[in-house]
């Protein structure tokens, strides 16, 4: 397979014990692997154990497991726990898509269309990283411990694009790094990649949604809220997206849902509000009783408290 050589090249680039690679799997380990497992491996992993039986690259930022030890860790029939990038889980779809996990949200982000893809891309990125000797390479980081200056960021992320460029991944890096230099137009274009390219990328469609909002195109971003909303993995986060659609577009048929989900979302909003005024945060208390009145319009409470965040807002101006 090419991707193979690509990836055997780039290997040789590197002095002995930046990366550690495993000798290819037998038959008969392979077939052990797919038995515990209850079914045969995907074709793309089957493909890599055969040539490598797990591989640490860059001093293990990238980890492909070998074919015992994903055979003893399966997440479900659907997924496969296949490694680590930078620590956080790696895992193959039914689709053959690779996914990193956020073990604190459950979300999930499509690092890589295919796997050979993906360890293309891994290896692209890292050489921007690492010299030969698997050091980081001078100027890869500015003053802030562990900050990558805009300009390798930017690298890093075209390199993604270029190697990769079906994995969302890096076009949401790309999104992220657009807005941090305050280019609100390229950041949209490269979040509506995102979504066309991962539909149940959240974060993104939360950022599109904002984006819209700034932009006064408030169908667009309540619509791309409610597409948030959809894919969101916890229903607390469901009933903030829907709020803030609401704040887009009223309509009482999404205010029923919010506290269908969340029963408690107009108190624990007004609580919220409350909390941040005594830490003298009034921007992100009037956020919050703004969503609050979004679900419960005519909440007398919530207007009486709305009063008091616009008379500390002109009073924080003065």
């Amino acid at each position: 397979m090419e991707f193979f050589e690509r990836f055997r090249s780039a290997l040789a680039r590197y002095s002995q014990g930046v990366h550690r690679v495993g000798a290819p799997v037998d038959d008969v380990e392979l077939r052990v692997a797919e038995a515990a497992l209850g079914h045969a491996l995907p074709l793309s992993l089957a493909s890599f154990l055969r040539a490598w039986n797990g591989v640490e690259l860059f001093h293990e930022e990238v980890v492909i497991a070998p074919a015992r030890q994903i055979a003893r860790d399966p997440l479900d029939a659907e997924r496969l726990a296949i490694g680590q990038l930078a620590g956080a889980p790696l895992v193959l779809d039914s689709r053959g898509r690779v996914l990193l996990i956020d073990e604190d949200t459950e979300r999930a982000q499509v690092v890589g269309s295919q796997l050979g893809r993906f360890i293309d891309a891994a290896m692209a990125r890292g050489a921007l990283l690492h010299d030969r000797e698997g050091e980081f390479r001078e100027g890869v980081f500015g003053p802030g411990e562990g900050v990558l200056v805009p300009r390798v960021r930017r690298r890093l992320a075209d390199a993604g694009i270029k190697a990769d460029p079906d994995a969302p991944a890096w076009h949401e890096e790309l999104a992220y790094l657009f807005l941090d230099e305050e280019q609100p137009e390229p950041a949209l274009r490269a979040l509506e990649k995102v979504v066309m390219l991962d539909e149940r990328a959240a974060d993104a469609w939360s950022m599109l949604a904002q984006l819209r909002r700034a932009a006064g195109e408030l169908d667009a971003a309540s619509e791309a809220f409610r597409s948030a909303a959809r894919v969101e993995p916890s229903v607390e986060e469901q009933a903030f997206a829907l709020a803030q659609a609401l704040r887009c577009v009223p309509d009482p048929a999404i205010a029923t849902a919010v506290l269908r989900l969340a029963p408690r979302f107009v108190d624990d909003a007004r609580r919220a509000a409350q909390h941040l005024i005594e830490e003298g945060d009034i921007d992100g208390a009037r956020d919050r009783v703004e969503l609050a009145q979004a679900v419960t319009p005519d909440d007398a409470e919530l207007a009486q408290l709305a009063a008091l965040l616009r008379a500390r807002g002109r009073l924080k101006q003065i």
